[in-house]
Formats: structure tokens, sequence, C-alpha cells
């Protein structure tokens, strides 16, 4: 689809957030018909965390939806296990976490592939413009 059929004109910051809306509204009515308005009541304890989240979650469907429209469907595709990745330094960073060695050898094949796949497509892009010229 998104080689096929993204909208024309149609930047990734509009698409970030009528599908952050459209989401965020189903989950909305569904924890209301759940859970009624109490689902909400301890969130009123932590504004800054649910500000941080609401930013952070903002600024990620942004540049996912940026991600969609360069990259294409090869390189988003990646974009789970690139995640995981992260949540690893991440993790050992902030949280200190542990992890065994073959995790880690698991995320440096993930970042060896990105790099693959990044270099693969700017020769193919670099091809086809010297073809075009």
């Amino acid at each position: 689809y998104r080689t096929v059929d993204w909208p024309e004109e149609t930047g990734p910051i509009e698409l970030a957030v009528g599908s952050h809306l459209a989401s965020a509204t189903l989950l909305l009515a569904g924890i209301l018909a759940l859970l009624g308005k109490s689902a909400f009541v301890p969130l009123s304890g932590v504004p800054l965390v649910v500000a941080g989240q609401v930013a952070s979650a903002s600024a990620m469907f942004a540049f996912f939806f940026r991600l969609q429209a360069v990259g294409g469907p090869v390189y988003l595709s990646q974009i789970g296990y690139v995640a995981a990745a992260v949540g690893l330094f991440a993790g050992t960073i902030f949280l200190g976490e542990h992890y065994q060695l073959l995790t880690w050898m698991g995320a440096m094949i993930i970042t060896a592939g990105v790099f693959i796949t990044t270099r693969a497509q700017s020769q193919t892009s670099a091809r086809l413009q010297g073809q075009a010229a």
C-alpha cells in the first residue's frame, strides 16, 4: 500500500495526525465503554508523564510516516527490529538491565542488516539517478 497508493500531496505529518486521531478515538471509546471515566483518574496524578507520553508518541508517528515516505516498504519493515535493539540500549542505560551475550549479538545482526539495506538502497538510487541523467 505504501508504495502503490500513498495519498498524493500528503506529507507524513498529516498522515500521522490522521492515524493517531483515529486510533485515539477508537481507544477512548473502548475504554469508556468497558471501564468508564474512572479509568482516567490515575492519570491526573502524573500529568507530566502523560504529556511526555503524548509528545513521544506523536513524534514517533511523525517519524514513522516520514520513514515510510523516504525509505519504502523494505526499509520500513525493519522498524520493529530496530525498536527492539534500541530498547536493549535504553533498558541497559536507563533501567540498569542486563542482557546475555546472545541478545547483544542479535542486536548487532540487526544493526548490520540495517546498514546493508541502507547501503544497497543508496547504491540503487545512485544507479537509477545515473541512468535518468
